[in-house]
């Protein structure tokens, strides 16, 4: 079934009733997110994932281990990590790449509950900023109001990291093609999370911004090196050897908070071989559809899907990852309400992603892999789309976005 097709007066929606739709759900999912922060605020602050970031920081800062590389040795980090108050008695491996160190050793200057606080509220900060929240405060708002950006919240985690930085640099691509290709190099702090970048990139054309993310990872691991010594990277890939394996021994702990299609074969029991098959096919079926949405060179097109095929591609992401598919909605909405009025495919597609967060943590443990197929329903109706209005005739301004980027001005070629 297709997910847009040629309008018609039984299946469109009105770009007003659109408008109100959304306005609809912004609000609700604002109303959730006060909810939350007023029950944090109430019961005060307690543990979460953030506890490896700090308890890391801290250990480094106080010299406390023989060598660096001990930090991927769990019985030697975990030994560290329970003489601080914050320490539930959970498993809080560190399994980042060294070129995090830098990012969380600032976190050691202060107590958890502001170090927890900064992490966020400067992250959060940071992705308002790369979405251009300054120009469309709308924009703010929509991160602010996400479930992908509670989950993320009450995890304490990186979600507002890396969808800063991959998000900031796919809308960067035209107008300032080196800040964009830096902070996508940034972005290698979690790897996984980079597997269709470079796709996206090479079928934008965008080869300078293609060159400074090399440039940019080759510079943070010549410079981790430098500091701690390769060992610390043979040390790290071993450790990520070792918890891949025990990721499969504790899936059925993991699963709620899980959300990549090889998590959920695996939950089918079906072996990590064949599980990673499975994500392989998914991954030349994003790519195929990317492919087909950049013939049309329709940037803020290409972005959202590039987004959502990120998401969907990864091998190993946590609900809290799906931060990185709140920019793709937001710019597919507002392709959505520029152009003429929808189908309702698209607009019900929107709606999946953005709850998907919410749904995953109750439905991955029953097998079904809400964000990764919400992620890629979004891809396939992006491709959709611009199959469908390929014969139409494009205008370069009004409610339709542009065919082609040559014939337009640079400030037209960035998009939104």
């Amino acid at each position: 079934m297709p997910c847009a097709g040629p309008a018609s007066s039984a299946g469109v929606v009105e770009p007003s009733r659109e408008r109100g739709l959304c306005g609809v759900i912004l609000g609700l999912s604002m109303l959730v997110m006060i909810a939350h922060l007023a029950m944090t605020w109430r019961n005060g602050p307690s543990s979460s994932d953030f506890f490896v970031f700090w308890s890391t920081a801290r250990i480094l800062a106080g010299s406390l281990l023989e060598t660096v590389a001990d930090l991927y040795d769990p019985q030697a980090l975990t030994a560290l990590q329970q003489h601080y108050r914050w320490h539930t008695g959970e498993f809080h491996p560190f399994v980042y790449p060294p070129t995090m160190l830098p990012v969380i050793r600032p976190l050691a200057m202060f107590d958890y509950p502001s170090a927890e606080f900064l992490w966020l509220a400067v992250s959060l900060g940071i992705l308002g900023w790369a979405v251009e929240g300054h120009r469309k405060p709308v924009r703010l708002l929509v991160i602010a109001a996400a479930p992908a950006s509670l989950v993320n919240i009450a995890f304490g985690q990186t979600g507002f990291w890396t969808a800063a930085l991959l998000a900031g640099g796919l809308l960067r691509l035209d107008r300032a093609p080196v800040c964009a290709g830096i902070l996508i190099g940034l972005a290698t702090i979690k790897p996984q999370l980079g597997l269709m970048i470079p796709l996206v990139l090479i079928l934008a054309r965008a080869w300078t911004v293609l060159v400074a993310a090399t440039l940019t990872t080759g510079m943070m691991v010549a410079l981790s090196a430098l500091f701690h010594g390769f060992d610390l990277w043979l040390s790290w890939l071993a450790a990520v050897k070792m918890f891949s394996g025990q990721m499969t021994v504790n899936l059925d702990h993991l699963l709620p908070w899980l959300g990549s299609l090889a998590a959920t074969l695996m939950s089918w029991g079906l072996s990590p071989p064949v599980a990673q098959l499975g994500q392989l096919a998914l991954i030349l079926a994003l790519a195929a559809m990317l492919a087909g949405i950049a013939r049309r060179a329709d940037r803020p097109a290409l972005i959202a899907a590039g987004l959502a095929a990120t998401f969907a591609a990864t091998p190993f992401c946590y609900a809290y990852d799906s931060v990185l598919l709140v920019p793709a909605v937001m710019l597919a909405a507002e392709r959505m309400l520029l152009r003429s009025p929808s189908g309702p495919h698209l607009r019900l597609t929107l709606v999946a992603v953005w709850f998907a967060p919410f749904l995953s943590i109750g439905l991955m443990p029953h097998g079904l892999p809400v964000l990764p197929l919400a992620a890629t329903a979004l891809v396939g109706c992006l491709r959709a789309e611009e199959r469908s209005r390929a014969g139409g005739q494009p205008a370069t301004e009004g409610r339709t976005l542009p065919v082609t980027v040559s014939r337009l001005s640079p400030a037209a070629r960035t998009g939104p």
